[in-house]
């Protein structure tokens, strides 16, 4: 938060000082919007050479859940990004536990995850245009963290 001070303020010659420009940090919902709009380049830029639908990342808002299905009692919504693999595997997952089937776990999941780290980490080596929203988006999500603490 800037400091602001009521006095006159002058030059070095002596005159008064028409203008002064203070300037803050940007808040933390700035950066935190900036963040999410990286975010959202670097996910644009993976589909767009994705060639595999069941890895295409997209993003939306929702109620964080305890134990897959009770709503956290909170008002606030939080930003979720997964694949369509995985929100397809969570439906099913979710519809087989209400069924009393399963135990509301995406099967296969953690073998998918491996498979996309590896595209990501194929992309940044083989893609300069993905390498730098990616830059980009870690030294914002970083610059973002920072300020939360």
């Amino acid at each position: 938060m800037p400091l602001l001070s009521c006095a006159a303020a002058y030059g070095q010659d002596g005159d008064a000082i028409d203008e002064i420009t203070v300037i803050s940090p940007p808040s933390l919902g700035a950066l935190k919007r900036k963040m999410e709009n990286a975010q959202e380049d670097t996910f644009s830029v993976f589909n767009a050479m994705n060639d595999d639908p069941n890895f295409h990342i997209t993003c939306r808002m929702q109620r964080p859940y305890k134990d897959g299905f009770d709503p956290i009692p909170i008002h606030r919504e939080r930003r979720v990004c997964t694949t369509r693999y995985f929100r397809r595997g969570s439906q099913r997952a979710n519809e087989d536990y209400v069924d009393g089937v399963g135990r509301g776990q995406v099967i296969g999941a953690s073998a998918h995850h491996k498979k996309l780290t590896k595209k990501i980490h194929d992309l940044i080596e083989e893609s300069p245009e993905f390498r730098r929203v990616m830059s980009e988006y870690v030294v914002l999500k970083r610059e973002y963290d920072s300020a939360k603490e």
